[in-house]
């Protein structure tokens, strides 16, 4: 009776899922799978004042979401135990986005239950089982997949922890049963219009008659890949570290290509993930890769341009073009920068000139209001000491990259450019020897664009179990 209450407990401390404070968000269904989780954290005496129910009606199934939702909100209330309900229409929704209904439900519950674990220490516990894993995995292997989708379900994602990974079905139906837990079935799962019910009802019984421990092989099998993609991972992890340019979160294509073929797309895939990108898709992976040693652009998609110009990689968004009225002196704050105008003063202008402050301009030489903008068709630029030339030149000799030259903020006066952010003041405006009065320009990024290698806490697996039966007791 308390064997798979023993298996939770075991897998809570195998993959370290719950930090010693924080919440616990239980999404909670109704169904045997997460009332089981329900019936365990609610009978820790420890664990209890942690715990947080959250149920999501889709919108779906009409009297029987209605009873779900009072069956949940009842179970909680007679135990003094939180519950956040949210109400969504699945179906218009998925339909107004051109989603699978299964999709925007999904979209629309996780991100309802992150919105309760917004601390670090919180966890949402979700009751996905051994049934499910092996669904999912060959739902991924008939839809086509690389080596990550048939690494299944990690144990931990993030805040995202499933305690019941490693138990199947039949056996939480059963200790259900056997405690007297009470749940609610959902008419949907016998509903073979949707993929993953096909696959429950007539593949895997089919694949079970071949191999009655169906579950506990595909359990070995995903832990074992999730080890040989851990380490592919690692290693597009270094090679996107070797590849960091002088550039913000943009990469070195000469240094990405130093890397094995599988090894680069991953680091491809995981950069673009890490500047914002939803989804990513091996057609992209395949052009991104090519677009690498030719150089050139393309979109994915999501209004996003992947580029490679003068051998660097970038991802961004287009570039709105704005004139902005700068406060002189004073501070202008943008989406992305912060930039200030400060006077200032030296014991003599003769300092200033011999210590190249290239961003510092003679204030007397500003007649008018500044104005802020980027880069316009016909710009042109003298930098101290150099002929006028035009920004594409500049740009040319710098060797800046597209994604840099589109984001460069310059300061016009009167439609002549007086400063240029990476180049400084222009030569009529730069400050010399015989100013008297001067102006300081600061330009601080706040991203340029934003890069995050790694923001993910994901434990896919576990340490090799010591004999073969205990692959799907673990």
């Amino acid at each position: 009776m308390e064997k798979v209450h023993e298996t939770i407990e075991r897998t809570l401390r195998r993959y370290q899922m719950l930090p010693a404070q924080g919440r616990i968000v239980l999404g909670l269904s109704g169904g045997a799978d997460s009332m089981t989780l329900a019936d365990y954290f609610a009978s820790s005496q420890s664990l209890r004042p942690r715990l947080l129910c959250a149920h999501v009606n889709h919108g779906i199934r009409g009297e029987e979401a209605a009873r779900d939702e009072r069956f949940v909100r009842d179970w909680c209330e007679s135990r003094g135990i939180p519950c956040q309900v949210l109400h969504a229409d699945v179906p218009g929704e998925a339909a107004r986005l051109g989603e699978s209904e299964e999709t925007c439900g999904r979209r629309i519950r996780y991100a309802f239950f992150e919105s309760l674990a917004t601390d670090a220490d919180d966890r949402i516990v979700v009751a996905h089982n051994a049934n499910d894993q092996t669904e999912t995995i060959l739902f991924h292997l008939v839809s086509g997949t690389a080596l990550r989708g048939l690494c299944g379900m990690p144990f931990v994602r993030g805040k995202i922890i499933r305690p019941l990974l490693a138990v199947t079905r039949e056996e939480i139906e059963a200790h259900a049963k056997a405690c007297s837990i009470a749940f609610v079935d959902d008419s949907t799962n016998e509903d073979v219009r949707y993929a993953r019910n096909r696959l429950r009802h007539h593949v895997v019984p089919e694949m079970i008659a071949i191999n009655p421990s169906l579950h506990a092989a595909l359990h070995r099998t995903a832990r074992s890949l999730s080890q040989d993609e851990a380490f592919f991972q690692q290693l597009a992890t270094q090679g996107l570290l070797a590849a960091q340019t002088k550039f913000p979160g943009m990469l070195s294509a000469e240094k990405l290509l130093e890397l094995p073929e599988p090894v680069c797309l991953r680091a491809l895939c995981r950069w673009m993930e890490s500047q914002g990108l939803r989804r990513v898709e091996e057609k992209h992976l395949r052009k991104a890769y090519a677009l690498l040693k030719q150089g050139g652009s393309f979109s994915p998609g999501e209004n996003r341009l992947f580029a490679v110009s003068h051998g660097v990689v970038s991802l961004t968004k287009p570039v709105e073009l704005c004139r902005i009225a700068v406060n002189c002196p004073g501070e202008t704050k943008l989406a992305d920068a912060l930039l200030r105008l400060e006077p200032c003063f030296s014991e003599s202008a003769h300092k200033i000139h011999k210590l190249l402050f290239k961003n510092i301009l003679d204030y007397d030489t500003i007649k008018s209001s500044l104005i802020l903008r980027h880069r316009m068709p016909g710009d042109t630029f003298q930098q101290p000491g150099r002929p006028v030339k035009s920004l594409k030149k500049l740009f040319n000799e710098a060797g800046l990259p597209q994604a840099v030259r589109e984001r460069l903020w310059l300061l016009e006066c009167e439609g002549t450019i007086v400063w240029m952010e990476r180049f400084g003041a222009a030569a009529s405006y730069a400050a010399s020897p015989s100013s008297r009065r001067m102006l300081r320009v600061s330009l601080e990024r706040f991203s340029f664009p934003h890069s995050q290698i790694d923001g993910r806490k994901e434990l896919p697996f576990a340490p090799a179990p010591e004999t073969r039966e205990q692959a799907i007791k673990e």
